[in-house]
């Protein structure tokens, strides 16, 4: 998909971070106290991300926060 949105860019950060991690949605779903349906929505680029939703990711994976976001390479 060469014209990804900035929804589905994030998302795929996030997915490979969580893979770097070894953290499953259901983890991601309960550090945000959100369901996995919610989290699945998210992770699939079809809601965008809350940028507070990300802060709770990025404590959660304990990564940098700019991590979860897109290099200007990939957008």
């Amino acid at each position: 998909m060469a014209n990804k949105t900035a929804a589905q860019r994030v998302a795929q950060e996030v997915r490979a971070n969580m893979a770097r991690r070894g953290r499953t949605q259901s983890d991601i779903a309960t550090a945000l106290g959100i369901s996995q349906t919610a989290i699945s929505r998210r992770l699939s680029g079809s809601v965008p991300w809350d940028v507070n939703e990300l802060e709770l990711v990025a404590t959660a994976l304990d990564v940098p926060l700019a991590d979860l976001l897109p290099s200007e390479a990939s957008a």
